[in-house]
């Protein structure tokens, strides 16, 4: 099939993300089947130092098993794509990195960041 794995941003969640920011895209493209995961800590992909920002973080609790957690959805799914909002998009650019890299099995043929 043509299903695609969405990633939400920071403090959202699977089902908002799937009938919020994606319901337009979901429904001009009803041959597609968007499926969304929930991030695996309180709505981040993963949580850095207080007072840092993502781009000044040193380190980033929670990203290996975040990226895991994606990898692993993305292996057992049969997806062609993948979509990322915000830090899912940080996300997903990690994992279609790692993918061209060769160091999954995600085979993924495009993404959205």
């Amino acid at each position: 099939g043509r299903r695609v794995l969405c990633l939400h941003g920071s403090g959202g969640s699977a089902s908002t993300f799937l009938s919020g920011g994606l319901a337009p895209l979901r429904s001009a493209s009803p041959e597609w089947e968007f499926v969304a995961i929930d991030a695996l800590s309180n709505g981040r992909w993963w949580t850095y130092p207080a007072g840092q920002r993502s781009f000044t973080a040193d380190s980033y609790d929670g990203a290996e098993a975040s990226i895991a957690a994606v990898e692993s959805e993305l292996a057992t799914g049969n997806y062609r794509g993948l979509i990322g909002f915000s830090q899912g998009a940080m996300l997903a650019a990690i994992v279609a990195a790692r993918d061209l890299l060769g160091e999954s099995d995600s085979k993924l043929q495009f993404a959205v960041i």
